[in-house]
């Protein structure tokens, strides 16, 4: 029987030009496995800039829907609220939070767009510009023991933490804005402590007693497309004397 190679064969001595044969299949098999990794990594600028603008006017085309929601979920909520299913009336808020962070997000996005639209088409329609802007006393929803008169010139007794005005609705610019309140503490014993609140962010402001109608800087808020703003009373409240006749909202120079 001839014989065949077998394992059992001694080793074949290697010259020196299969040593170099090997070491070049070495490099290029190396090179041929290296070339797909580096074409994936490697993204057309082009498509980049799609998926910006895609992502963009997607955002500008939910904001609406969103804003309905919130607005829904908001009035949701007081009627719970009202209804004393305070569970229920918490799981509706938490719902509504999500709802507005997304929105605040999909807002910063939407007002790039159309910065950057403006920007690169000067023939289609200016950017939106944030301008300043006030929310009346008479469309504030009020729970508690609130009171505001027939005028709705301005809403007063803010003694309890169950105290809140709520403003929801209206279409804005999304940005950051400084909020000024417009209010009077008549009596030196008056005044107090009030909580602001829009989307998740809120701050504690200290209202003081004795004071003349004036206007002051209460804190800088970043807005969504609408609002769903919020003034409480909290505990520190001794006699509630606090006349609120206005909340002014300016744009802000720390964009």
């Amino acid at each position: 029987m001839p014989k065949t190679p077998c394992d059992d064969d001694p080793p074949q001595p290697r010259t020196p030009q299969h040593a170099l044969a090997a070491a070049l299949c070495a490099i290029f098999v190396s090179l041929g496995a290296a070339a797909p990794a580096q074409q994936k990594l490697a993204e057309p600028a082009k498509l980049k800039e799609m998926r910006e603008i895609y992502t963009k006017e997607l955002a500008k085309l939910k904001l609406p829907i969103l804003n309905q929601l919130a607005t829904d979920l908001a009035k949701l909520e007081r009627q719970l609220t009202a209804e004393n299913k305070l569970e229920e009336a918490i799981k509706a808020r938490s719902e509504r939070l999500k709802v507005e962070t997304l929105r605040l997000s999909l807002g910063a996005k939407a007002t790039a767009a159309i910065s950057e639209g403006s920007a690169a088409a000067p023939n289609s329609e200016p950017a939106v510009e944030m301008k300043e802007f006030s929310i009346p006393m008479g469309n504030a929803t009020l729970q508690g023991r609130l009171k505001r008169p027939a005028s709705d010139a301005y809403i007063t007794n803010w003694v309890t933490t169950s105290c809140e005005a709520n403003w929801s609705g209206g279409q804005i610019v999304p940005g950051l804005y400084d909020v000024y309140l417009d209010f009077d503490t008549f009596w030196q014993r008056s005044g107090g402590q009030l909580i602001f609140e829009e989307l998740n962010q809120d701050f504690h402001c200290a209202i003081p007693g004795g004071q003349k109608r004036k206007t002051m800087k209460v804190g800088t808020f970043r807005l969504g497309s609408a609002l769903g703003f919020t003034i409480k009373a909290n505990s520190k409240n001794r006699y509630g004397i606090i006349r609120l006749h206005g909340v002014t909202f300016k744009p802000s120079a720390q964009q």
